[in-house]
């Protein structure tokens, strides 16, 4: 039991940490970021508040949970980007206050116990990036906390389960590549939890005791009941919407078939990363975006081996607990499809944190004055890491705001806009759109290439099946669809940014981007060939080509 005052304690620790978290998002919450994720997320959501049906009407590559998600919080509180964002930094707040309850619950040492949440707090608190990769991170949290209850409570209880299949259904429903691959490490960690031998569990400490009682069996299937509940409830409603058979092809096929080209799938690639992130951004970001995440995979495969050998001389609940967090980490990050680098890392991080701390409090490893000296010098790297990366992100935001921002009105609320841009062969900016388009928009018009921040701002439709398009990513059938919507809607202008000249410009010179290949900019791409045939060029502004139709 937890005496008064310690649980005083974590209660004003986790108070304290959730304020951290929310108070820098709140005050930024108009603040807006060119991130292509966030947008799709936002216009998804936006779409079906209008009554349009996910994957019937419009395609999206996740499960349903973020834009499910974020359309509640537009139902409830409106369509405006700093709801979003505030419902992005209540989830972050809510998964600190986890982190400290599961870490006063496991973690003996008062210091760590405390660096642990003060570090995700940290990073949490820089993070506005609305999208499934950041809403993902609340059940893999719960998942973590759930299973650690259990451990550390009697095993013979074993209907708690059931919780943590819930909590990783959820994650299924934010990522499904996350939430499946964490589905069946946990399976694989409940066989050998419950056949192996237990020293907490008295009466039935022999496994094939446990076998013949159905203790194993009955663990294993209130986790898979607890999986399996929401998921089956999600589909018997995309049933009986008509579009089932379009989620099972959205959000399970095309990925397997076209979503390998987008991530890094070579030694090649990472290194491109890392030294992309040396030259161009400073140390601290290659630290975190590229020998965190593939150290971090290689670390808890190695702890689930170690730790899992050892607990045949020294097993405890601790060892049990620290098995099981390598086994999240482990499903974590191999469900992020080759790719656990760049914003990705904030989905991970917490949880290689958290296993790391069990390691250096595991009584074999403790009184290791080596171990010990590693572990303190690696927490402090990341402290200064996080910390210092947070520093840079508000100097960057609050200079911006000062020197280079102005506030506009917009259909998503009143929204702060960097003034800047490159024009050339550089990412577009939608304030200088919103500023230099001086005729009325009408209201379907198509954006190509980058994110469909245009049509959140202008209150502009997109009369196509897909939120954003780009050669590389979208299959031939896809854009077809495209060409199609835009025929019978009678589109009459398309937007085309030049981030997409970037990318042809980063491809002829430079060899293309970890993710691209040799049929990017194939001559028979056939929306750009139906562009070019039926549009014409009708003014140019800093950043964007504007089209119109031939009549």
């Amino acid at each position: 039991m937890i005496d008064n005052n310690k649980k005083y304690m974590i209660w004003f620790l986790a108070i304290s940490l959730c304020f951290v978290t929310l108070f820098p998002t709140l005050f930024w919450s108009n603040f807006i970021i060119l991130d292509q994720d966030t947008w799709i997320a936002l216009y998804g959501a936006k779409r079906i508040l209008e009554g349009q049906l996910l994957y019937k009407n419009f395609f999206d590559f996740v499960t349903p949970g973020t834009d499910y998600i974020l359309a509640t919080v537009f139902y409830l509180f409106g369509v405006k980007l700093s709801v979003a964002r505030i419902a992005l930094a209540v989830s972050n707040a809510l998964v600190v206050a986890i982190i400290v309850l599961v870490s006063s619950y496991t973690i003996k040492n008062k210091l760590l116990f405390m660096l642990l949440p003060f570090l995700t707090a940290i990073y949490a608190s820089y993070n506005y990036y609305v999208s499934h990769h950041y809403f993902i991170l609340l059940p893999v949290i719960l998942t973590l906390f759930s299973g650690i209850m259990n451990i550390k409570e009697q095993s013979t209880k074993t209907h708690q389960w059931l919780f943590t299949g819930l909590a990783t259904a959820g994650a299924f429903l934010f990522i499904q590549s996350i939430g499946l691959t964490l589905f069946g490490m946990i399976v694989l960690f409940l066989i050998c939890y419950y056949v192996s031998p237990s020293p907490f569990e008295k009466g039935a400490g022999h496994p094939s005791e446990r076998w013949v009682g159905g203790i194993f069996w009955k663990g294993l299937m209130y986790y898979i009941s607890g999986f399996l509940i929401p998921i089956i409830f999600v589909v018997i409603l995309f049933a009986l919407s008509g579009s089932l058979t379009a989620f099972i092809y959205d959000s399970f096929i095309w990925p397997l078939l076209h979503y390998k080209t987008m991530n890094i799938n070579s030694i090649h690639g990472l290194l491109t990363v890392l030294i992309d992130g040396l030259i161009g951004r400073g140390w601290s970001p290659a630290i975190l975006n590229g020998f965190i995440g593939y150290l971090g995979v290689l670390t808890s495969i190695i702890v689930f081996i170690v730790m899992w050998f050892k607990s045949e001389e020294h097993k405890t609940s601790e060892t049990d607990a620290l098995v099981f967090s390598s086994i999240v980490c482990i499903g974590v990050v191999s469900g992020l499809i080759q790719n656990p680098t760049i914003n990705h890392i904030m989905v991970f991080l917490p949880l290689y944190l958290f296993m790391m701390t069990l390691l250096f409090e595991y009584k074999v490893l403790h009184n290791n004055s080596v171990i010990r000296k590693v572990f303190s010098l690696y927490f402090f790297i990341i402290a200064v890491t996080l910390i210092y990366n947070s520093y840079r992100t508000y100097s960057l935001i609050y200079d911006t705001v000062v020197n280079d921002s102005e506030i506009m009105k917009t259909h998503v609320g009143k929204v702060r806009m960097i003034k800047s841009y490159r024009s050339s062969y550089e990412t577009s900016n939608p304030y200088v759109f919103l500023k230099e388009w001086n005729d009325e928009l009408p209201k379907y018009i198509f954006v190509l290439y980058w994110s469909p921040s245009i049509y959140m701002l202008t209150g502009t439709e997109n009369p196509t099946p897909l939120n954003t398009y780009m050669p590389y990513y979208n299959t031939k059938e896809q854009a077809k669809s495209v060409i199609r919507a835009l025929k019978a809607n009678h589109t009459e202008l398309i937007i085309i940014d030049t981030t997409l000249e970037y990318a042809h410009y980063m491809y002829r010179r430079h060899g293309g981007w970890a993710w691209h290949d040799s049929q990017i900019f194939s001559p028979d791409e056939p929306l750009i060939s139906y562009i070019n045939t039926h549009y014409r060029l009708d003014k140019v502004i800093p950043g964007y080509k504007i089209y119109r139709l031939i009549k």
